[in-house]
């Protein structure tokens, strides 16, 4: 199996993880349950099944691809041009 095939399956069984969640007739209280026997069932963290919701939600299904997630800058623009300018705080 390719590394992209392999990155495509595993995104597919996140998609399978996490679609139960997506119902937008959830209340409060059956999603919490459904999440923790999701973890509890899996042996996932409630912590990494937030972490696919949260790349689903931002990026679609290409977010539960390994790799594929957003890189946030860790130094925004305004810094690097204070850098950049030798101004400093």
């Amino acid at each position: 199996m390719t590394k992209d095939k392999h990155q495509r399956q595993l995104a597919e069984n996140r998609m399978k993880l996490i679609a139960p969640l997506l119902t937008p007739s959830l209340d409060k209280a059956s999603y919490q349950k459904l999440k923790d026997q999701i973890s509890q069932e899996t042996g996932l963290s409630e912590r990494t099944l937030r972490r696919y919701l949260s790349r689903y939600q931002e990026r679609g299904y290409d977010g539960l691809i390994y790799g594929a997630q957003s890189q946030k800058p860790i130094i925004d623009d305004h810094m690097v041009s204070l850098v950049i300018g030798g101004e400093m705080a």
